[in-house]
């Protein structure tokens, strides 16, 4: 367990490190408004886009897919998605903070997070399950944060169907998502060389393409969190600490417990199967810390982007005692 223990520590202080930098460039004058609004931008309209399209294109293929535990994660997901929805309508009164709140109701960190942590506890076959579910989870915390960044930004009027299928078509992001899933399903249909190796790949016959997009992904973490630091305004803590603590509890504490008590249901039903590798990705996709993309997106779509950065940050130090937790209590129970 203090594997467990430390890897929470070394996954989560170099994003409240790199937060912390950042903060202390903007209060020294080091980074100016301008660079960190026009920072905002180029990360959710390119670099975030660049991770996306990486981490589904990266997945080795759609054959021998455990279809069942799946279904099983988007269906957990959209339960979140209307949990926060309803709480949300029900106690959060202001309309600027409701998107963000949903959002860390059913958002993971799972490509940053979450897919090195299912690697921990579950080993080869947790990281091969979470790289697996990351190539449709990710698509859909996304399409589900465009949904309600756009229906609850500026005000609580109501928003045609049609634009809101606009901005989900139009968002950098979905764009991503379902760019990789259709490489990912063109390359699972062309034909293999004697080593079972596609006869084209972006990563094998457009190798400087594909080293771009991966320079391009890696650096869209670093700078979003420095550029998050840089924007984060601690005296608004107070105001906000309500919305702040419920937020926190749903995403490190309830949604876990969900997730986590259903699948185990399920196993007992017969509906699913798991072993340690797919109880470590579950771990890692229901229990990480809102998603870092989460605040850039709030921010760039009109909603309280300040919230948003704090749930990144007491979500990511929260977790570090509830990743602990969760990965003792499973382990207890014989299921890791």
């Amino acid at each position: 367990m203090f594997r467990v223990l430390m890897f929470a520590v070394n996954a989560v202080v170099p994003i409240l490190l790199l937060l912390a930098l950042g903060y202390f460039l903007a209060r020294v004058g080091f980074l100016s408004d301008k660079f960190l609004n026009n920072g905002n931008s180029l990360v959710f309209k390119l670099l975030l886009p660049m991770t996306i399209f990486h981490n589904v294109y990266k997945v080795n293929g759609i054959d021998n897919f455990n279809w069942a535990l799946v279904v099983f994660c988007l269906a957990v997901i959209l339960f979140l998605f209307f949990i926060g929805i309803v709480f949300a309508r029900l106690f959060v009164k202001d309309p600027l903070a409701k998107g963000p709140f949903i959002q860390c109701v059913f958002r993971s960190n799972f490509a940053i997070i979450g897919l090195p942590l299912a690697e921990a506890l579950g080993g080869t076959q947790g990281a091969a399950m979470a790289a697996i579910l990351s190539a449709f989870t990710i698509p859909l915390f996304n399409v589900l944060a465009v949904i309600v960044l756009t229906v609850y930004s500026g005000s609580e009027k109501k928003h045609s169907v049609g634009k809101i299928i606009r901005d989900i078509i139009t968002n950098p992001l979905i764009i991503a998502a379902v760019g990789g899933l259709l490489c990912l399903l063109i390359r699972s249909l062309l034909p293999t060389d004697a080593s079972g190796v596609p006869v084209f790949t972006i990563q094998n016959q457009l190798p400087f393409v594909f080293k771009a997009i991966t320079w391009l992904h890696q650096s869209s973490g670093p700078l979003a969190l420095i550029i998050m630091g840089g924007l984060l305004d601690f005296s608004q803590v107070r105001s906000k600490l309500n919305y702040i603590l419920w937020g926190s509890v749903f995403r490190i504490g309830i949604a876990p417990i969900i997730g986590l008590t259903a699948a185990i249901a399920c196993c007992n039903l017969g509906v699913l199967t798991c072993g340690p590798g797919e109880y470590g990705a579950l771990i890692a996709l229901f229990g990480s810390p809102v998603a870092v993309s989460s605040a850039i997106m709030a921010t760039s779509m009109g909603n309280d982007g300040e919230l948003a950065r704090q749930y990144v940050v007491w979500t990511s130090v929260g977790s570090m005692a509830s990743l602990l937790l969760i990965s003792v209590s499973l382990r207890l129970m014989g299921l890791l």
